[in-house]
């Protein structure tokens, strides 16, 4: 306050200058910072300092209480859908089986099919957790044949199942054509294609059966 008396009582501040005042309030505030705060570097050194003050106080108390919650209730609130889905450039990992959520999505998977829910999205992300929780590589082969035969094509059902046969059978011309597939189902989709490519630089693979990409050559060497 008395940065603010001093700059009004100064010689600066005369009579042009106050019968320029504006009188709107908005028009005002602006008008009051040229024309005093700014005269003073002290002034509007504090001012700064509190006005970081007002908002970092003000940011606390506008934080909900609803979005604080348990780590645990979050992880047991995850959509079903997203349940066993595996990280394509991951190994399978272990899992206890025998866990609450893990009984729960199950059965909500088996119900849904049971009643008629038949989809592509629905059976093969059933079949990849009877593969990851599981391990029972047979019910699950049999949950992505059926994934991969519904209309129209899904490809990420087929690169689900070929990365299943790749590294869950081990079958390695069986997964390759179910990544064709896949590339053959959404020829546009680089992460089909890009699945393909880690498949055969991880398996070794020298030869390619698709193109990956405008002017590749057959034997996929670099240019």
């Amino acid at each position: 306050m008395e940065e603010i008396q001093r700059s009004v009582l100064s010689s600066d501040y005369d009579g042009e200058t106050r019968a320029g005042a504006p009188k709107d309030a908005a028009e005002s505030l602006v008008w009051l910072f040229q024309n005093v705060f700014c005269t003073s570097p002290d002034l509007v050194v504090r001012l700064l300092v509190l006005l970081s003050e007002f908002l970092a106080a003000s940011s606390k108390r506008e934080i909900p209480d609803a979005i604080v919650f348990d780590t645990a209730e979050a992880a047991a609130s995850r959509c079903w859908f997203d349940v066993g889905i595996l990280d394509e450039d991951e190994e399978a990992r272990s899992y206890d089986g025998g866990r609450p959520d893990f009984k729960r999505r199950r059965a909500a998977y088996e119900n849904m099919i049971s009643s008629g829910l038949t989809t592509s999205l629905i059976l093969s992300n059933y079949a990849q957790l009877l593969y990851q929780y599981e391990k029972d590589l047979d019910r699950a082969e049999y949950f992505f044949r059926w994934a991969v035969m519904q209309e129209p094509a899904d490809a990420e059902a087929m690169s689900r199942y070929a990365f299943f046969l790749w590294r869950g059978r081990g079958d390695l011309e069986a997964s390759e054509e179910m990544f064709l597939e896949a590339l053959q189902a959404d020829p546009e989709s680089q992460h089909h294609g890009g699945s393909y490519a880690l498949f055969l630089w991880s398996t070794g693979g020298l030869g390619t059966c698709y193109p990956l990409g405008d002017g590749g050559d057959a034997d996929g060497e670099e240019p």
